[in-house]
């Protein structure tokens, strides 16, 4: 039960991080138009990045423990290209664009939008291989997981 949980809570922050980017988008287009302060935008933006990374390394060190390497090889080269982005300072909406705007406002667009779909996926692949047999196991009462009871060789009966 504590991996539904996991993973339902890692789901619901995914989409809450997917949120978060299209209003701060939704802010960008604003900034533009000089219709908002870019220092409360930078500051906005800020608290965003911390939750979203740390969610980021925990769906791919999940997917290296669990031995998922063919989705967890491009998730450390997706992670690692955005974070780069970050330290080079040309990440999608980075605060340094809030400052200078002397770079594209929306420069590193689709590395982002394929590090969200490469987030959702996986979380949703783990979801389905190991929170929908939990589920399944915890609605008939057994302790065990699915695959243990109701095994070929009728360890169940």
């Amino acid at each position: 039960m504590l991996h539904l949980a996991y993973y339902i809570v890692m789901f619901a922050c995914h989409l809450g991080l997917i949120g978060m980017n299209m209003w701060a988008l939704f802010q960008a287009r604003r900034l533009q138009q000089d219709r908002i302060n870019p220092h409360d935008f930078a500051s906005k933006l800020n608290a965003l990045v911390v939750p979203e990374h740390m969610f980021q390394l925990a769906t791919t060190i999940m997917l290296w423990a669990k031995g998922h390497y063919l989705l967890a090889i491009p998730a450390c080269f997706v992670t690692w290209t955005h974070v780069r982005q970050h330290m080079r300072g040309d990440a999608w909406l980075s605060p340094t664009d809030a400052f200078t705007r002397t770079k594209p406002i929306q420069a590193g667009r689709g590395i982002k939008q394929l590090l969200y779909v490469w987030s959702m996926v996986a979380v949703l692949y783990l979801l389905a291989e190991d929170g929908v047999k939990d589920l399944v196991g915890w609605m008939h009462g057994y302790r065990e997981k699915v695959p243990y009871r109701f095994s070929p060789d009728f360890q169940h009966l």
